[in-house]
């Protein structure tokens, strides 16, 4: 039970260890997910923990923000978003508000950079994953 805790905090935490132009980005919980695993985080992560970290850990929004934009939850690190507060999921994901047409947004960091911005914390994300 402690790992699992350890690990979900650690998941907020190894995310914002992205590079900053990644996280003005704002994201769903599952590209949220993906983009941990492009990152180097093993490919066990599931959306439920992503979710349940969401949840349980990031109380008082201290990870992350998140917006409601079409029935549909992004996010993005909250000291990203207290630098440019109005910013917001429908300006950087959609065209046209009306059509619902959408941008074509990047939101993958480069393949394992968490092994470079993070490594200690990474490690210890895959090895709880391992472990459970």
């Amino acid at each position: 039970q402690k790992a699992e805790s350890r690990l979900k905090k650690n998941l907020l935490a190894l995310h914002n260890s992205l590079p900053e132009s990644l996280l003005r980005i704002w994201v769903t919980a599952e590209e949220l997910r993906l983009r941990l695993i492009v990152g180097g985080v093993d490919e066990s992560l599931k959306i439920e923990h992503i979710r349940d970290a969401l949840r349980r850990h990031n109380t008082d929004f201290i990870f992350l923000t998140s917006r409601v934009y079409a029935d549909v939850i992004y996010y993005r690190p909250t000291l990203i978003h207290e630098k440019d507060p109005k910013d917001l999921p429908n300006g950087q994901r959609f065209k046209n508000k009306a059509t619902g047409v959408q941008n074509r947004v990047n939101v993958s960091p480069d393949r394992d950079c968490l092994r470079i911005s993070d490594a200690v914390k990474l490690q210890q994300v895959n090895e709880i994953l391992v472990d459970l």
